[in-house]
């Protein structure tokens, strides 16, 4: 069973800023979400980050390249129980500085006011 994913436009701004390896490496994961919404890691509870519990991570880097993943792929299935209607991709970008995860908690407060 397949899932749709979508992409913030910002996310989308994301994506255009890396470099071709790595935006080839972003497909490759869109598209294995699309089979498995579980695929990245739940997010940990890390203060000043609670509000991305319910959101997952994808550690990427180019491919070939020696040391820790420096890119994340940050994301949230919607709704969070019961059958997932969408994959959300919040944000990508550096883990430097925490400048993914940063990006996808202002992000998802930005989208929760809008719902309100």
């Amino acid at each position: 069973m397949s899932q749709r994913v979508e992409l913030l436009p910002e996310a989308r701004d994301d994506i255009h800023t890396l470099s071709a390896q790595l935006r080839r490496e972003v497909v490759r994961l869109l598209v294995t979400l699309e089979q498995n919404p579980y695929l990245g890691r739940e997010m940990w509870v890390v203060r000043g980050f609670e509000v991305l519990t319910d959101c997952r991570s994808i550690k990427f880097d180019t491919p070939g390249r020696k040391g820790k993943p420096r890119y994340r792929l940050v994301y949230r299935n919607e709704p969070d129980e019961g059958a997932i209607a969408v994959v959300c991709v919040l944000a990508v970008g550096e883990r430097k500085q925490m400048t993914a995860y940063k990006q996808a908690r202002a992000r998802l407060h930005a989208r929760r006011r809008q719902e309100e």
